[in-house]
């Protein structure tokens, strides 16, 4: 099995050597010099370790699986609250939002089938408050219609009656 360069660096430790003086008992000093090769060892370490790394390979891959899934659905009840606001501001008031999992996107879908239900109510009235203002303007126009007609008429006559009675102050 060889063992990733990588994997050597990161675990070999800093201290591969080292030297100690000695007395023995007749006297005489003996150095011993102690080299460390873990070669050994960082292949076993290493051997375990993969079937960790494997370990954390696969949790990691697991869990941007289920946030990939999670978001999924999440973005789903986005979807649809966006196609309901472009419906709204189209003008069509109509439809409902049914209430979308999790709760925090219920809360938005009664929010805006409540805004929905406020714009069509303000767009009835607004209708009822044009046709009521149609009619009071319908109505004021005859109103001055009748009251020119009856004064023009009035006038009218009483220039014809100043006019006969002229005539007959001639005469």
């Amino acid at each position: 099995i060889h063992t990733p360069a990588w994997f050597v660096w990161a675990v070999t430790p800093d201290l591969l050597s080292g030297e100690k003086q000695v007395t023995r008992p007749d006297g005489r000093r003996i150095r011993i010099a102690v080299r460390a090769n873990p070669g050994d060892e960082i292949e076993e370490t290493w051997i375990e370790a993969r079937g960790f790394l494997s370990l954390m390979v696969a949790l990691a891959v697991a869990v941007a699986a289920l946030v990939h899934v999670s978001l999924g659905r999440a973005f789903k009840s986005v979807n649809v609250i966006l196609r309901r606001l472009e419906d709204i501001e189209r003008g069509d008031y109509g439809k409902r939002l049914e209430p979308l999992a999790p709760p925090e996107f219920g809360r938005i879908s009664c929010a805006v089938n409540r805004m929905a239900e406020t714009l069509e109510q303000a767009r009835n009235e607004n209708r009822a408050l044009s046709q009521k203002s149609l009619a009071i303007q319908e109505e004021e126009r005859r109103r001055i219609a009748r009251e020119l007609h009856d004064e023009l008429g009035q006038s009218i006559s009483a220039v014809r009656l100043m006019a006969a009675s002229l005539r007959n102050t001639k005469d």
